[in-house]
């Protein structure tokens, strides 16, 4: 197998890396933004209902609502997954773009 076919065969597997890491990394930040929409939402919606005068059961539902996204966000941790996949992202495609304009680089290094 010629250096360029290898070259070329890297280049591949380190852009599939980068876009399928990159896009678990957007996951992991849109979950992250989307609970803390839905847990300040949630925090409003429960003091409306407090001041209509809804049924007890309901206020509280709603009023859990916030804690449980923070819970959420603290055990699973979006933020930090989020963090390293796109740190992770970002050291591939450096790695990538090395190996794309090197001159004559030495595929069987990093194979």
């Amino acid at each position: 197998m010629s250096n360029e076919h290898q070259r070329d065969e890297l280049l591949r597997d380190l852009q599939e890396d980068v876009e399928s890491n990159f896009a678990a990394g957007k996951l992991n930040n849109m979950a992250d933004v989307w609970l803390s929409i839905v847990a300040i939402l949630a925090s409003l919606a429960a003091t409306i209902l407090v001041s209509t005068g809804t049924a007890k059961w309901v206020v509280a539902s709603v009023a859990a609502v916030p804690a449980a996204c923070a819970s959420l966000q603290r055990v699973v941790d979006f933020r930090g997954r989020s963090n390293w996949y796109f740190k992770y992202t970002s050291r591939v495609r450096a790695l990538a773009n090395s190996l794309k304009f090197a001159n004559e680089p030495d595929v069987s290094d990093l194979v």
